[in-house]
């Protein structure tokens, strides 16, 4: 378990395997660097802001997936209807083709909808729901791990991926704690841009 932000710091060095690419931020400093607006803000108003996650930003992919193989099959299904005679494997393609588009669909519109990540600046704490239990941050005195690693492979080459998160405890039951992601998906992200993102937020 994540006690604190120090320890969380440590435990990412030791993946990252280099310090000068992890940062441990504070509430009461400044990095002075010029804010930048995070691409995941869901609603922002004078009483809160609410951030997307990482699960809900990605919501869609895999039914999009599906439709993309689903309109290929079709596809080569009234291509073969044209060119010749219809057989009953051309069924079994036009069946397999509107499941394969279905299926995803259906399974993502019947999981529950991920709730947001909640700044609340009339208590100034963080709130997060995880699978119904309520976790929670103050302001004063909160810190976070920002940190940069590389994945690299041979069609894209080397691709930045960025992370920064905080560490919030469970309502009621401090001893509790999750590190939670604010920075939604990771790839394409710098270090930097991330640490910009923590001076707009307060």
């Amino acid at each position: 378990m994540i006690k604190n932000a120090r320890k969380l710091f440590e435990t990412v060095v030791d993946k990252v395997e280099d310090s000068s690419r992890v940062l441990l931020l504070g509430g009461s400093e400044s990095r002075r660097l010029s804010p930048s607006q995070p691409g995941l803000i869901e609603s922002h108003n004078e009483m809160l802001l609410s951030l997307r996650t990482a699960s809900s930003e990605a919501k869609g992919t895999l039914t999009g997936f599906g439709f993309l193989l689903g309109a290929a099959g079709l596809l080569l299904f009234i291509l073969d209807g044209m060119v010749g005679e219809s057989s009953g494997l051309d069924w079994v393609l036009l069946s397999l083709s509107f499941l394969i588009m279905a299926l995803p669909a259906v399974w993502e519109l019947s999981r529950p909808p991920s709730l947001p990540i909640v700044f609340n600046r009339r208590t100034q704490e963080i709130y997060y729901d995880l699978k119904g239990e309520l976790y929670h941050a103050p302001w004063d005195g909160i810190e976070a791990v920002a940190y940069e690693y590389s994945i690299v492979n041979q069609y894209s080459g080397a691709i930045a991926h960025g992370n920064l998160e905080v560490i919030l405890q469970k309502f009621g039951a401090p001893d509790s704690r999750i590190a939670l992601n604010l920075s939604g998906v990771p790839s394409g992200k710098r270090m930097h841009t991330l640490v910009g993102v923590n001076g707009q937020l307060k």
